[in-house]
């Protein structure tokens, strides 16, 4: 940099020392010539070199002024000499006035877009947290309930779902917590209130196979508010066992619960126009606001419990949270510390318990 400014002011010297010379030389010509003067004076030359240079920026300025104002008397394109520079056409100032307007609607409605969709966004996470509240107890809050409390949920859930479910003792009973029927078929089901970290493992569903073929039931539905080890997810398919994991056990409470809940609905807030229109969960449809603009759900009940459509299980060896990969021959769940851990399981979706009918 510091050489770059010394190359300019070395530039700018050459510059005034090469038009000072040009001055001295048309002063001296301008001396002999015009006024008779052969031998002027030093002074006399730099009083005429000054009086040359000034005349020579007043030429330039003069030459500069004059373009100006030729510029600002072009027409405009309504034909209106200086119509656009000047403000002599009408139409031209009609136009930027109009532009102008423009500007300011369009940031205005830029501005008034983002208030609707932060309000919007707001709206949304209150509805979540109110319908989540009223319609489905969280996974912790499950955990917190003592095992008689847990089963005796259980199975006013899967009352709610169509099956005729009798309890059996707390104690003593048997290798199952209730004997469920459905269609003139037998179910027995069993209860595990267990932590994030706790898993059912194969001993657990083999010994509830043997009260399945005991009672000679159709099948067994095991429920636990924790996860399933590998070999017990490996079994249970074999055994006519149905595994309902923690993360599953929340959608099927939501599921149920909606049935019996008269009041579902929730608002969302049109993002063209702001108005308050209103949903039901468990008929996800568009609405129009009354406005007349089509307005689409924002909720969905996966988005009430706070997981995904298949929320993702516990790894049964390391813990942690699995995750959905797809491989060759379709989609698994893969441990989320891989290649640390390289635990899978094979991913199936979701489907209903009344498939046991």
């Amino acid at each position: 940099m510091s050489y770059r400014r010394g190359s300019d002011i070395g530039s700018a010297l050459v510059g005034i020392v090469v038009c000072g010379s040009i001055c001295m030389f048309v002063a001296g010509w301008v001396l002999r010539q015009i006024f008779g003067i052969d031998h002027p004076t030093d002074f006399v030359v730099l009083a005429a070199s000054v009086a040359v240079y000034l005349a020579f920026v007043g030429i330039i300025w003069g030459l500069v002024r004059l373009h100006q104002r030729r510029k600002k008397w072009l027409p405009c394109t309504h034909g209106v000499a200086g119509g656009k520079a000047l403000g002599r056409c009408q139409l031209c100032l009609a136009e930027e006035k109009a532009a102008e307007a423009a500007r300011r609607a369009a940031e205005n409605e830029r501005l008034r877009r983002e208030q609707v969709k932060s309000s919007a966004l707001a709206l949304r996470q209150q509805e979540i947290e109110r319908l989540g509240r009223g319609i489905v107890p969280s996974l912790e809050e499950l955990r917190q309930l003592t095992p008689q409390q847990f089963e005796n949920e259980i199975a006013n859930l899967f009352r709610r779902l169509g099956y005729d479910v009798k309890q059996t003792p707390y104690s003593n009973d048997q290798g199952r917590d209730a004997i469920m029927m459905m269609g003139g078929d037998k179910y027995l089901l069993e209860c595990k209130r267990y932590g994030e970290d706790n898993s059912s493992g194969r001993p657990d569903i083999q010994k509830f196979h043997s009260a399945i073929i005991s009672d000679r039931a159709k099948g067994g539905l095991f429920v636990t508010s924790g996860s399933f080890s590998k070999a017990a997810l490996d079994f249970a398919p074999s055994a006519s066992i149905e595994l309902v994991d923690g993360y599953r056990l929340v959608k099927m409470f939501a599921e149920s619960t909606l049935s019996t809940v008269s009041d579902d609905s929730y608002e969302s807030i049109c993002l063209q126009c702001g108005a308050r229109v209103r949903h039901l969960l468990r008929v996800p449809q568009e609405v129009t606001c009354p406005n007349g603009h089509s307005v689409s759900p924002t909720l969905s009940l996966d988005q009430i419990l706070g997981v995904a459509p298949d929320a993702a299980p516990t790894c049964a060896k390391c813990g942690s949270r699995m995750r959905l990969v797809q491989g060759r021959n379709g989609k698994f769940w893969g441990c989320s510390r891989y290649p640390t851990c390289r635990y899978t399981r094979p991913f199936r979706r979701h489907a209903h318990v009344s498939g046991h009918a």
